[in-house]
């Protein structure tokens, strides 16, 4: 599935703006001082239609701002009511909700582990307890 467009990234956004990467991620995350002719460079760089990576946001230990709601069945009219609220609050907080209908795999655990939730609900009776307790043992909250 290639859309035949590079991706554009952070140093093409600061060669753009004739700026350092760091400078770029100043602005883009706004944690620190910048001087407004800089920033303002940065931020007339949207042609380019940069988006930060968040997998590799996660991988530096800033979170990936995702949350995984793990359901028994997702097309329930009660949680796709109870998504909906959650995932309106979690837009209004920076993070995104992913769902995901619980499997019965040894592996499934894993696979959840392995993509850097910042946080997890579970509403899934087929979760058995090993499973969960690997899941509060890995820190996610």
């Amino acid at each position: 599935m290639e859309s035949g467009r590079q991706k554009v990234t952070r140093k093409d956004v600061a060669r753009e703006a004739g700026v350092s990467e760091t400078i770029v991620s100043y602005v883009l995350n706004k944690n620190r001082y910048v001087k407004e002719e800089k920033r303002q460079r940065v931020l007339e760089v949207e042609k380019l239609q940069y988006h930060p990576n968040n997998i590799a946001r996660a991988l530096h230990g800033k979170g990936s701002l995702q949350i995984l709601f793990l359901a028994e069945e997702l097309s329930s009219g009660y949680f796709s009511e109870l998504v909906s609220q959650m995932s309106r609050d979690a837009y209004r907080r920076g993070y995104m909700i992913s769902l995901c209908e619980s499997q019965e795999e040894d592996e499934f655990v894993s696979q959840i582990l392995s993509r850097q939730f910042d946080g997890l609900f579970v509403s899934a009776s087929s979760v058995t307890d090993r499973e969960l307790k690997l899941l509060v043992k890995s820190g996610i909250p």
